[in-house]
Parts: structure tokens; C-alpha cells; sequence
């Protein structure tokens, strides 16, 4: 039973560090290694990475990652919670969760690099 535990926290943790090919070579300007909750279901810290780079933001949840261009963010709101501070990411994909919650240690430098990237870009 302890191996079984072990061996998805071991999946779940190293399969959300793995960066896409879209990652390669780029310096995000927000990292965290986090949790959240997705269309009802969560994970809790470390087990979801976020990554915010200079024109797309990842998602990570165990080996599922999301890249979500800046063109396809729509804005950021507080979501609480009694343990975490959560920020729910708000976007126009059908193909990612609708409910997409990240619970963060750093809310507001999160959803100030966010609001950074929508600017940045829709200023271009």
C-alpha cells in the first residue's frame, strides 16, 4: 500500500514538472508548483504547476498540461477557499477545464503577471 502511495505521488509530482516543447529554452516570469481544482476535482500543492511566460501560460496537473495562448485568457478572479487562496484563470477554450482554480501561495503576483501577459499582448 505504501509503494502504491509513493508511486503516484512520484507520478504526479515529477509527470507536472515536465515541460512541453513550447517551454524549451524560456524563462518564465511566474513559476509556482501549486494545486488547484479543476471541474471538480483538486489536487493540493506541489501537484500542479503553474507557468507564466511572455505569451502563453501552462498549466500542468500530473502528466495533463495545458497551454493556454494569451489571446484565449479572459481575465482572473479570487476564488477562496478555508485553506488556500485561490485564483480562478478564466479563458474561451472548450478543450480545458471550464472550472480552472489554482491555489497559490502568491495569488497576486500571479494574477499580476497574468494581467501583465493579456496587456502586453492585446497592446501589440
Amino acid at each position: 500500500m505504501a509503494i502504491c502511495g509513493v508511486s503516484v505521488f512520484g507520478y504526479l509530482y515529477f509527470a507536472s514538472r515536465r515541460r512541453m516543447d513550447e517551454e524549451h529554452g524560456l524563462q518564465p516570469i511566474y513559476y509556482e508548483q501549486c494545486g488547484g481544482s479543476f471541474d471538480g476535482w483538486g489536487l493540493t500543492p506541489p501537484f500542479v504547476r503553474l507557468a507564466i511566460y511572455d505569451r502563453f501560460v501552462v498549466v500542468a496537473i500530473g502528466g495533463t498540461r495545458y497551454l493556454l495562448q494569451s489571446g484565449d485568457l479572459q481575465g482572473t478572479s479570487p476564488k477562496w477557499h478555508p485553506l488556500w487562496k485561490g485564483v480562478r484563470i478564466e479563458h474561451r477554450r472548450a478543450d480545458v477545464p471550464s472550472s480552472f482554480v489554482v491555489w497559490s501561495r502568491h495569488p497576486d503576483k500571479m494574477v499580476e503577471a497574468i494581467n501583465r501577459l493579456m496587456t502586453t499582448i492585446r497592446a501589440t
